[in-house]
């Protein structure tokens, strides 16, 4: 090609040793077995585009080194099994905290279903702050915090006698009220 006729043979050497050069640092610049399947993968992909874009940069070593640079700061980003692991275990541990909160045995039945709703709410806000551990721990704090303020059972049934006890007095004095008096003066 075009190339060819502008380059010596030394020159042609040292740009494709440029390139196997850059190739190998990447090909050993992470532990493959660190990995779980999903993130191996994601590697193999930064490597492969890296190596098509090292291809097409031939002669360039100062982009090769960019490349190469770029590909190692994407692989720098992808999590190990030990990082994932650990994150997962964090969101268990939030999730198990908040599910032995509160227990159904001290909730009627809108009560519980109200609890229910605000750790279904808390376990989708954990899963998608996965890997952030403060948001978590606040998500998990807030959770409580909502969950406290849930009537329990003997709270809910005080609060129905007396809710009930009001409705009984308006609907007497609304009776009452009601009466023409004129008729018995």
């Amino acid at each position: 090609a075009v190339i060819d006729a502008l380059w010596t043979a030394a020159e042609w050497d040292v740009a494709e040793a440029t390139v196997a050069a850059a190739k190998a640092e990447l090909d050993g610049y992470k532990n493959v077995d660190d990995y779980l399947p999903a993130e191996q993968l994601a590697l193999q992909n930064i490597i492969a585009a890296a190596y098509a874009d090292i291809d097409a940069a031939i002669g360039n070593p100062t982009a090769i080194a960019n490349i190469v640079k770029d590909a190692k700061a994407r692989m720098d980003a992808v999590k190990t099994a030990e990082q994932v692991e650990a994150e997962q275990m964090v969101v268990l541990q939030a999730k198990a905290e908040l599910e032995s909160y509160k227990s159904q045995d001290d909730y009627n039945a809108p009560e519980w279903a109200e609890i229910q709703t605000i750790l279904a709410n808390a376990y989708a806000n954990i899963d998608a702050a996965i890997g952030d551990d403060a948001t978590i721990a606040t998500i998990v704090e807030s959770a409580k915090a909502a969950m406290d303020k849930v009537l329990n059972s003997e709270e809910a049934d005080a609060k129905a006698f007396e809710d009930a006890k009001y409705d009984a007095q308006q609907e007497i004095k609304n009776f009452v009220n009601s009466l023409n008096y004129d008729l018995y003066s």
